[in-house]
């Protein structure tokens, strides 16, 4: 393992070494191709290019040709020469280093020595100066990397490095030029250039007001700042919404000045007041260099004025009156504004029962007195979960934290709306008559007359006696009348809910399968055998309209039996048959017409019209002739606006009699909010409205109990309202208690207790009960469903009396076998008498009679089911007398077998068990004293005497075993039936014995001494 750790810890020793080897090399290395290198003026060209001297042309102070005239006679690369120049950056700005490379190649020839030299130009004064200055014979024949790093003057603008090399040769300027000496004439001058800058420099920055100035939000203020230099992207900042943000200054700058106008109507760019720091104007410059300035500049924006509302309002769908429905989505809108910004604007909503809670109002920033919408809508965090008054009281809150509430100090007041819990169910169609295949639609509408969705529906529809439930989940409720629907009365009973809102209603109509038709033929009488028309067909539904679901018709021409024409028709009205009928060809012949109409949903109608031929006339010589014209068609009679007589004008209460319209109230009606006058006219009548409250559709109540159901009415009308109530219940449901009248002052609320008894004898089922309330002329009505469940005491009941039964039957299996069982027959006949009572008890409704008779018949069941069980055992002996001795026989031969032979057997067998084992050890201890006695560990006296006592036991142990097999041998020979009965003899002739010992032992301890 030591080993192992050893290798572990040479190989990290190996590649350290290697990293750090790989950490030299890096960085002697010179720079790579990525690096800023150049020659003459053309960046990322090779200097190593073939072309003589690099370096630029140029002057110095306008006298000085800083161009150079060396000679790279051996070639580029191939002979002693500048092969690359490097620079880490190509721009800079004051103070910062540079690191300039120059890269040599140190000749052919070991013998030739060269000079490489370095040198920087600023451009502008001072000329070149020396950087460093190397000898070649350092590196000969290699290339050699001269690294200097140094910090340029601070002259902005373009700056030189140029690396020369000289063969012995020194040079009398800064140029390796060729004069024409006798040397080997090798020179090579390289250039490279980078820029020197500096940060952009601001010489005036300022805002157009003194600092803490206090502003309001009309005013705009100018922040500026001048700076040395263009700059390409400029910035401002300051905390105007609470935390510092930077806002860009639109370019360009003229003249260098940066100028960003605070308008601090902006609420977005603004939305704090107070204090406003406005940090500095931020520059970056063409070169990329940023600058600041400072010092920060402060001014005061004002809070203003306090924020105004001038008005809100609630919003829920079409309404238009301040009332909606419990949990609908209703919304509360307020106009709301402020001079120097809102914070918050809170709607305060006091509930029903005096609490109240915040809610936050979502909307806009106004903009200087700018008036915008603020909304909160219920159902997200709040609900309208209670009925009743419900008050709203608008709270703005400006950005300065100045607040104004509604009916305090806003021109407005605070308002209220009511919510409600009660749908009126709208019968759409309501009419008196249907016929089949009709839909009868229910619509929930709520208090302010708009469709309520998804509605929970328990209608009950009752037809010819027979009533069908529905539960569906739906915006309206639909029953289409069915094809097999029984004709006459109907009525429905709905009741619909959602969101703890209800609605109940009532509705009896009549369903008619019956059309009504009328057609028009040629006069009657007509001539024999001639053809006629049937004309204008016209099929109405029973109510006198216009039917809407396709029909057929067919025309039977019936002429006595000499003809017989049968045809059909498509659906359309006003339908003519032309020239297919023909009369009899007889004279003074009845015969009829018969238009006949079905539809798909088995709705019929009939129309005959008796028709005759004319009588045969008789020609008289010299005789006159006469002629016959039947009457015509008598017009219906109708009064000036087209009522016809004796029915009611639409405009109500008028009616048209013998032609003349007259009001009559008492038959026609009058338009909603008017009432009838004993002078038959109408008159306006005062608001009388109220609403009758259940808080529950439901209720389950069990046989022989009573519940009371809490209701409220609310006078919502204009006068004082004498209210009665009106029930409607299955007199097999239950008994009702309710008020039989209510007065309800001016907007007044009363509670009262609907108390329901159930008898105990009514069926268990469900019973719609309809409870109405209201006057001669208007009633609100709802519906509980009453669910009766069974009681305990006919559950107890019924248990009793099957149990009777079943008892019945087995006395008289007992009594078959030959047990006496007189005296539980005539228990049994008491309790029948009980049972009785109880069932009596029930039906007059008697719960102390029918508990006292439930006792009995249980103490009775119990004490006849208690006899039978202590005969129980008699019964079975009579049954089963074989099985009986058979088990007597089976239970003596037990009683025998475990004392007498199993007990002791086993005894014996756990003796002999114990005595093997300890005639085994005694065994092995004597060859072990064997063994120490020959191995000289004891003497021969002491084994003599240990052997002889360990042999004697090993002796009487074995005798012990012998002994114990016999004995076991003996008891296993015992089980034999005369050995049994033998044992049994014994134990039998010892009971004497044993009760007189028993006798003499408790006279001993009675009297102390023996008698």
């Amino acid at each position: 393992m030591k080993l192992e750790y050893e290798k572990i810890f040479i190989f990290l020793i190996f590649c350290l070494y290697l990293f750090l080897i790989m950490i030299d090399l890096t960085f002697s290395l010179p720079p790579g191709s990525s690096d800023h290198r150049t020659c003459s003026n053309t960046w990322d060209n090779s200097c190593d290019s073939g072309s003589l001297n690099d370096a630029f042309n140029s002057s110095w102070n306008g006298t000085h040709d800083l161009g150079c005239s060396g000679v790279q006679n051996m070639g580029a690369g191939s002979g002693q020469d500048v092969q690359e120049v490097y620079l880490n950056a190509t721009l800079i700005k004051f103070g910062d280093a540079i690191n300039a490379t120059c890269q040599f190649y140190g000749g052919l020839y070991s013998t030739t020595n060269g000079t490489e030299w370095m040198f920087y130009y600023n451009g502008t004064e001072g000329g070149w100066m020396e950087l460093g200055r190397w000898n070649d014979t350092d590196n000969p024949l290699n290339v050699t990397n001269r690294t200097v790093v140094f910090i340029p003057n601070n002259t902005v603008g373009t700056h030189w490095i140029r690396c020369s090399y000289r063969q012995n040769v020194f040079p009398t300027d800064f140029c390796a030029n060729w004069t024409g000496e006798a040397d080997f004439g090798i020179r090579d001058n390289d250039d490279v250039n980078f820029t020197v800058t500096d940060y952009p420099k601001y010489d005036s920055w300022n805002v157009n007001v003194s600092d803490y100035t206090e502003l309001n939000r009309s005013d705009a203020i100018l922040a500026y700042a001048h700076w040395d230099r263009n700059v390409s992207f400029v910035k401002i900042r300051h905390n105007g919404t609470g935390s510092f943000q930077n806002y860009s200054i639109l370019s360009p700058y003229p003249g260098n000045w940066t100028n960003y106008t605070l308008n601090l109507s902006n609420v977005t760019e603004f939305s704090q007041v107070g204090v406003i720091e406005v940090s500095y104007i931020w520059v970056n410059n063409t070169d990329g260099l940023e600058n600041y300035t400072s010092p920060a500049h402060y001014f005061n924006l004002s809070a203003g004025n306090p924020p105004n509302a001038t008005n809100f309002w609630f919003s829920y769908s079409e309404i238009t009156i301040n009332i909606t429905n419990k949990y609908t989505n209703l919304t509360i809108y307020a106009n709301v504004s402020d001079d120097a910004g809102l914070n918050t604007v809170i709607a305060n909503i006091t509930y029903p029962d005096g609490n109240s809670t915040n809610a936050t109002m979502q909307g806009e920033q106004p903009y200087l007195n700018e008036w915008k919408t603020w909304n909160y809508t219920f159902g997200n965090d709040l609900h309208l979960n209670t009925t009743g008054n419900y008050t709203v009281r608008i709270i703005a809150k400006d950005l300065g934290n100045q607040e104004k509430a509604s009916g305090v100090d806003h021109p407005v007041e605070n308002m209220s709306f009511y919510v409600n819990d009660t749908y009126t169910l709208n019968f759409t169609s309501n009419y008196t008559l249907y016929m089949r295949g009709e839909n009868v639609t229910i619509q929930a509408l709520d208090v302010n007359n708009l469709a309520t969705d998804n509605v929970n529906w328990i209608v009950n529809v009752t037809k010819i006696n027979e009533t069908y439930n529905f539960t569906p989940q739906a915006t309206t409720f639909n029953y289409t009348i069915l094809t097999n629907d029984s004709v006459g009365n109907y009525s429905i009973l709905a009741n619909a809910s959602r969101d703890n809102n209800t609605g109940n209603s009532s509705w009896d109509f009549n369903v008619s399968r019956k059309f009504i038709i009328s057609f028009t033929t040629t006069s009657s009488p007509m001539a024999k055998g001639s053809p006629f028309n049937v004309n204008n067909i016209i099929v109405l539904n029973a109510r006198g309209t216009e039917h809407v679901f396709p029909f057929n018709v067919s025309i039977s021409c019936n002429n006595g039996g000499y003809e017989y024409t049968l045809r059909s028709l498509s659906f359309t009205n006003n339908m003519n048959y032309w020239g297919q009928c023909y009369s009899p060809n007889s004279y003074s012949t009845p015969f009829n017409v018969t238009v006949s109409v079905s539809d798909q949903y088995n709705n019929t109608g009939q129309y005959i019209v008796n028709l005759s031929t004319v009588e045969e006339t008789i020609t008289y010589i010299g005789g006159g002739g006469g002629g016959f014209a039947p009457p015509a068609k008598e017009a219906e009679k109708k009064c000036e606006d087209g009522t016809l007589y004796n029915q009611c004008s639409p405009d109500r209460p008028l009616y048209c009699s013998n032609g003349t319209l007259i009001k009559y109230c008492s038959v026609c009606g009058c338009e909603s909010g008017y009432g009838c006058q004993p002078d038959e006219s109408c008159i306006i009548t005062k608001e009388e409205d109220f609403n009758f409250i259940i808080n529950l559709t439901e209720i389950e109540i069990t046989q022989g109990e009573s519940k009371e159901i809490t209701s409220r009415l609310i006078n919502t009308g204009n006068t004082i309202l004498n209210l009665i109530s009106f029930l409607n219940v299955s007199k097999s449901c239950c008994n009702i208690s309710i008020p039989s009248s209510f007065e309800l002052n001016e907007r007044e609320e009363k509670e009262f207790q609907i108390v329901i008894r159930i008898p105990l004898s009514a069926n268990v089922r469900e019973y719609p009960m309809k409870i109405g309330i209201g006057t001669e002329y208007f009633k609100k009505e709802r519906t509980i469903n009453i669910i009766v469940r069974k009681s305990y005491y006919h559950n107890s009941l019924s248990d009793m009396e099957i149990e009777l039964k079943n008892l019945e039957e087995l006395i008289e299996e007992y009594k078959k076998v030959g047990i006496d069982t007189r005296d539980l027959e005539t228990l049994i006949g008491y309790s029948k008498v009980l049972l009785n009572n109880a069932n009596e008890s029930i039906s007059t409704d008697e719960i102390i009679v029918l508990e006292n008779s439930l006792s009995d018949l249980k103490n009775n069941i119990v004490s006849v089911r208690s006899s039978l069980n202590s005969l129980m055992t008699q019964r079975f002996l009579l049954e089963n007398g074989w099985l009986v001795g058979l088990l007597l026989i089976m239970g003596l031969t037990t009683m025998y077998l475990v004392p007498a032979v199993l007990i002791p057997l086993s005894k014996k067998e756990k003796e002999l068990l114990d005595l093997k084992r300890e005639e085994e050890a005694l065994v092995i201890s004597r060859v072990e004293t064997e063994k120490q006695y020959f191995m000289r560990k004891i003497d021969e006296k002491t084994f003599n005497g240990i052997m002889i006592k360990k042999q004697d036991r090993i002796l009487k142990v074995r005798g012990l075993i012998k002994e114990n097999e016999k004995e076991k041998e003996k008891i296993i020979k015992s089980m034999s039936p005369a050995a049994m009965f033998t044992w049994f003899g014994r134990g039998i002739k010892s009971i004497p014995k044993r009760l007189l010992k028993r006798k003499k032992k408790n006279n001993i301890d009675k009297n102390g001494k023996t008698e």
